[in-house]
């Protein structure tokens, strides 16, 4: 039996493919970026623009609101996209995107929603966590 569990492990191992890059089209993440670069500039106006109009609340200008607050005083080391998904019916494409930022000497994690209709890109959800460690 321990013959045949040792072939079998290593065969396992061999057969792990290493982790694919994430396949974000461009165009989403070029907005993605620019969107969360215009809160940390305090654009909230411009922000709230894109923001697609069901989603254009008070409660969203008051969110982004407190993230540019949080957010002026951060440099940003790097960042990179950890997770997105995209989803297609006859309304078009949802991207749920997350994004890791290396701050100073914290992570910040940015998950938001983008609807893309007719080559017109609306942002439909957004939401950040500040962790002391990475995820």
């Amino acid at each position: 039996m321990k013959k045949l569990l040792l072939p079998c492990l290593l065969l396992l191992l061999a057969s792990c493919k290493p982790e694919a890059k994430l396949q974000v089209p461009p165009h989403i993440d070029a907005f993605a970026r620019s969107f969360v670069d215009s809160v940390r500039a305090g654009n909230i106006d411009q922000c709230m623009q894109q923001v697609a109009p069901e989603s254009a609340t008070p409660a969203m200008r008051d969110y982004l609101t407190i993230a540019y607050h949080n957010l002026q005083n951060f440099g940003v080391k790097s960042v990179r996209c950890i997770e997105a998904t995209r989803t297609a019916d006859g309304a078009g494409s949802r991207y749920a995107l997350s994004y890791e930022y290396t701050l100073r000497n914290m992570y910040l994690y940015i998950q938001m929603t983008l609807a893309e209709k007719d080559s017109t890109l609306a942002m439909t959800s957004f939401e950040g966590t500040f962790t002391e460690k990475a995820r």
